[in-house]
Formats: C-alpha cells, structure tokens, sequence
C-alpha cells in the first residue's frame, strides 16, 4: 500500500510539474504573431491503455480571427487558439518539456 501511494505521490508532482511549463509555454506562445500562409505545428495529447501519447502535427496559417487561428490541416480546415500553435522552425512544446525536464 505505502508504494503505492509513492507512486500516486511521484505522478501528482511530475504533473503539476507538467502543467507549469506548459502554462508557461503557452503565456510564451500568446506573444507569436502569425501571418497567413506561416507554417505551424502543435501538440496533441491522446490517452492510451499504456499512458499518453502524444504527436506533434503540422498546418498552414489560412486566417486569423482574434485569439482562434484557421488552420488547414491534412486537407480539412480546423481552429486552434493561437497559444497553441508554434511557428514550424521553432522548436516544439515537447522538445522544450523534454530539455527542461532533462536540465
């Protein structure tokens, strides 16, 4: 029983860890301008039976309307908040995790 609530304990502070970088990488990310036609990626997160998984996609800037960005993405037109996009030469939110996690 004591491990396992080390490990619930471990898992609730690698998360809250987790979720600051990623808000402090999103209050970054507020700061892009994009412009139409930009190349972008982002990060999705799925859950599987083993854990998360998570990709990084890419798309092409087709508008802007306020914080939402139209992005066309595998031939379907979709809307991401700009906080979530990244331009493509930058690197991705998982690089960053990752580098900052490592030290």
């Amino acid at each position: 029983m004591q491990n396992e609530n080390d490990k619930l304990e471990t898992r609730t502070e690698a998360s809250g860890l987790v979720d600051n970088l990623v808000s402090r990488e999103t209050e970054k990310a507020t700061e892009n301008s994009f412009q139409q036609g930009d190349k972008v990626k982002w990060s999705k997160a799925k859950a599987t039976s083993r854990g998360i998984s998570f990709t990084t996609q890419n798309g092409r800037v087709l508008s802007l309307e306020g914080e939402l960005v139209n992005v066309r993405y595998r031939g379907k037109i979709i809307q991401i908040h700009r906080a979530e996009l990244r331009l493509e030469s930058e690197p991705s939110e998982l690089t960053d995790l990752v580098r900052k996690l490592a030290g």
